[in-house]
């Protein structure tokens, strides 16, 4: 059933192996791996959190027979391709680790679960709503590697603003140089709980006021915050401030996961031998080859070696020997 469904569904895209196999008119290739990439793949991975948290075998290979239509209507590729093959030429990763990848961020930004510890060692805790130490007239703390520099600028600023709330009440100007910080802690829609948490501080207490001056500028405030940052981050034994990880490095440190693993099956399959040669690499992003190009490379086209492998042709040589 679902395979019908799909196979509906790269009809109405223009998707059909068929409309791929000719050079000269259809969906252009790139504008068909968009077309899987946005629609028949957000169909397939609805809801993967509930069954693809951890894909087993079964799985894996049922939504491989789902997906290899797909990649022939992308590639244009003759059917005897193999899946994998066409994986790596298209830049398209399996489509149950796809799915995996896409169930782990749901239970981790949304769902707020905790992954096995065999993903990796973050904890959904990590990502938002973490406590930090509160702040002094001078302070300054050494953050995680993993962590931006726009979240150590929003935490040095919800620092400014809980001291400057703890002084006796007196209009105050909080100068600040660093822009993005400043919009996300006047955006009342802001996902960022530093961000919000700044916002209320802000709205609650209307003396104290937020504005921005260019750094490098010799302010002498501006200049002594700057070198407490250096010493932080170039003392090697200075303490370090649990904060929350970046959703882009959360997202980052998934797509990295997801290739090793399409890696190693790459390296260890018993298919595509031709291509691996050729691609040793996986990546996200295709091969621009044509459907001539795919066929030459994977040996699967109008070809005597292949046509005698299916007992299509007496010999496996050409008529000029």
């Amino acid at each position: 059933m679902v395979y019908k469904l799909i196979s509906q569904a790269l009809r109405r895209a223009g998707l059909s192996n068929r409309q791929s196999s000719r050079e000269s008119w259809g969906v252009p290739l790139n504008h068909r791996r968009t077309l899987y990439k946005t629609v028949i793949e957000r169909v397939l991975e609805h809801g993967a959190v509930a069954w693809c948290l951890e894909p087993t075998v079964r799985i894996a290979r049922k939504v491989s027979t789902i997906q290899h239509p797909s990649l022939l209507a992308i590639s244009g590729a003759y059917r005897t391709t193999s899946t994998a093959t066409l994986q790596v030429i298209l830049g398209i990763p399996p489509l149950h680790l796809q799915s995996q990848r896409e169930a782990r961020s749901t239970a981790l930004f949304r769902l707020r679960l905790p992954l096995s510890t065999n993903v990796s060692d973050i904890d959904p805790s990590e990502i938002e709503e973490v406590n930090t130490p509160i702040g002094t007239s001078k302070w300054s703390t050494r953050l995680s590697l993993r962590n931006t520099v726009y979240q150590a600028e929003i935490l040095a600023l919800l620092k400014e603003v809980e001291h400057a709330v703890a002084l006796p009440t007196q209009q105050l100007t909080i100068l600040v140089d660093n822009q993005a910080s400043i919009k996300s802690a006047a955006n009342t829609k802001s996902y960022n709980s530093i961000a919000r948490k700044i916002f209320k501080l802000l709205h609650s207490h209307p003396h104290i006021r937020v504005s921005w001056i260019k750094a490098h500028a010799g302010y002498i405030g501006n200049e002594e915050a700057d070198r407490l940052a250096k010493e932080a981050a170039e003392t090697e034994n200075f303490s370090e401030t649990p904060f929350e990880f970046p959703k882009s490095f959360i997202k980052t440190f998934l797509r990295q996961k997801m290739l090793a693993t399409c890696q190693m099956a790459w390296d260890d399959g018993d298919t595509g031998s031709l291509i691996h040669n050729i691609i040793p690499k996986v990546s996200l992003q295709p091969i621009n080859w044509t459907r001539n190009e795919v066929s030459f490379f994977t040996g699967h086209g109008p070809f005597p070696s292949f046509l005698q492998r299916f007992n299509l042709a007496e010999t496996s040589f050409c008529s000029c020997g």
